[in-house]
């Protein structure tokens, strides 16, 4: 009922909307195969079915006037397979590659959509994370939700179809693009420890 009442807001058209920020995200950590079903299923509901709907609600209003921008906050996880978060990687893979098609899609409008490939945010997002260690990374790889949000507005108002906030994230991004994906995921699958025999004693 509340997602429905914003997309009403979202299509009118007598008191226009400019941006539409899909911010609003949850993940979960841990073996897939022993998280909650319905918890995965919610994940998918909100990093999503939320981004497509409220998207598709704002979308005609802006093209109609000409003048609009869709920020979607993705993360550098849609890059490449995340042993460990399955479904949260694969939700923002869905965020990122759903922005970029729909910027080549509205080019011309006046509308642009922008995907941003953020990295390790200070946020609350963190907390409602499973109970399952990932590792700490080290304090350079953080940034301040401020920095990457002033990264995600600068990158809309340039009409840029995708950002990736900060000079790790972006050297990073480089640098992993061009490694073929059975490299990517053997990569990532050492890095994150969760194989099937850790998983197995957990």
């Amino acid at each position: 009922a509340e997602r429905a009442r914003v997309e009403r807001r979202l299509a009118s058209e007598s008191d226009p909307v400019d941006v539409l920020v899909n911010n609003a995200g949850v993940g979960s950590a841990g073996p897939f195969f022993k998280l909650d079903p319905a918890g995965e299923q919610r994940q998918i509901d909100l990093n999503v079915t939320a981004v497509m709907q409220l998207t598709r609600a704002a979308l005609p209003a802006m093209v109609k006037r000409g003048f609009g921008s869709v920020i979607t906050i993705s993360s550098m996880v849609a890059n490449q397979p995340s042993p460990g978060m399955a479904t949260y990687s694969a939700t923002k893979a869905f965020g990122a590659l759903f922005s970029e098609t729909l910027f080549e899609e509205l080019r011309g409008t006046g509308v642009t959509t922008t995907a941003v490939l953020a990295g390790y945010t200070r946020t609350e997002f963190g907390e409602h994370l499973d109970d399952v260690s990932l590792g700490e990374p080290p304090g350079i790889a953080w940034m301040d939700a401020e920095q990457v949000a002033t990264h995600a507005v600068s990158s809309a108002v340039a009409g840029r179809a995708l950002c990736v906030p900060g000079a790790l994230y972006a050297v990073a991004n480089a640098l992993e693009s061009p490694l073929p994906r059975g490299v990517r995921r053997l990569l990532m699958g050492r890095l994150s420890g969760f194989g099937i025999d850790r998983a197995s004693r957990r």
